[in-house]
């Protein structure tokens, strides 16, 4: 398994996303606040925050290539 998964964020929303490793969150490297793309060779349990800052409806997509 090789997926690579990949969030895109417009407007003001932004993305922030943490992995679970050994029992503890930790935020992951290298995101920008717009764009977050992850390649998985393997299962892993990830949270994936959206918000805005002015608290305005925006929108985000999601895509999974495998």
């Amino acid at each position: 398994m090789n997926d690579q998964l990949q969030f895109q964020a417009s407007g003001d929303a932004r993305l922030k996303m943490w992995r679970l490793v050994i029992g503890q969150y930790v935020q992951n490297a290298n995101d920008t606040p717009t764009t977050i793309v992850k390649q998985s060779t393997g299962e892993r349990t990830y949270v994936l925050g959206v918000w805005s800052d002015t608290g305005a409806a925006q929108r985000y997509s999601v895509t999974l290539t495998k």
